[in-house]
């Protein structure tokens, strides 16, 4: 377990349970999660030492973050400066960077989506997770394979096309001649060039960019919900309107 007294003598263990002691030059006084300046709280070291230019350590230190809202725990990364020093100077670590998983929060897509095209969330997650790893040449491809789940989904799922014919289809096609919305056929039109973009050598549209893709699908997946759950009520209004049979 690590301790670390009031003059930054930090003990940590190895992997074999060997306790050895660096002399830390500083806490991290910044999260890398929230971002504000705090007081670390300590909860463990583990560490090495080598002695391939010298002796030296690579400690990884965890800290928390006392902010009530945030809580993260993350790593520090101490190491020793390079090459041989002064007697004793091998004890010296210093701080070269913190390091906390990514938290990724997942696109929220209303529950009519979710169930017309789970394929479509799971795709477009993984774009998604991607773009935010900092993958943006090769997350663009992914958003438009989303759509296109998306609006073959759609068209087989809530308007009863043949799945055969939707399948063999290509996206454009389906856009231009299968979809009866307007609304739908502009934005999710525009969508699919902004992700052909994406696959391409040059760029067709230079004034959009990915995030205006993915504003497009997630208008698209809005009309989308318009019309499915306005669908269900006419339904529901005309079912009524026969059991009564009308005014």
């Amino acid at each position: 377990m690590a301790r670390a007294t009031r003059s930054f003598e930090l003990q940590y263990e190895d992997l074999n349970g060997q306790t050895d002691s660096v002399i830390i030059d500083k806490y991290p006084d910044m999260c890398p999660v929230c971002e504000n300046g705090i007081e670390t709280k300590l909860f463990g070291a583990y560490g090495k030492s080598y002695s391939d230019y010298g002796r030296g350590h690579l400690v990884q230190a965890f800290f928390g973050c006392p902010r009530k809202d945030c809580q993260a725990i993350f790593i520090a990364y101490y190491t020793s400066p390079p090459g041989v020093g002064p007697y004793g100077s091998e004890q010296y670590v210093f701080l070269r960077n913190t390091y906390v998983r990514p938290y990724f929060k997942p696109e929220e897509f209303d529950e009519e989506i979710k169930t017309l095209s789970p394929e479509f969330i799971t795709i477009y997650t993984q774009a998604k997770i991607a773009e935010e790893m900092g993958l943006d040449l090769v997350c663009g491809p992914g958003y438009r394979k989303s759509l296109e789940f998306l609006i073959k989904d759609f068209l087989i799922k809530a308007k009863s096309k043949k799945e055969d014919y939707v399948k063999a289809c290509g996206l454009g096609w389906l856009i231009a001649n299968d979809i009866d919305s307007e609304k739908i056929k502009v934005t999710s039109g525009l969508a699919k060039e902004l992700g052909n973009d994406e696959t391409h050598y040059e760029k067709k549209i230079e004034e959009l960019t990915l995030e205006d893709m993915k504003k497009l699908i997630k208008i698209t997946t809005h009309w989308i919900t318009d019309e499915i759950l306005t669908e269900g009520y006419k339904q529901k209004t005309a079912n009524k309107s026969k059991k009564k049979g009308g005014d």
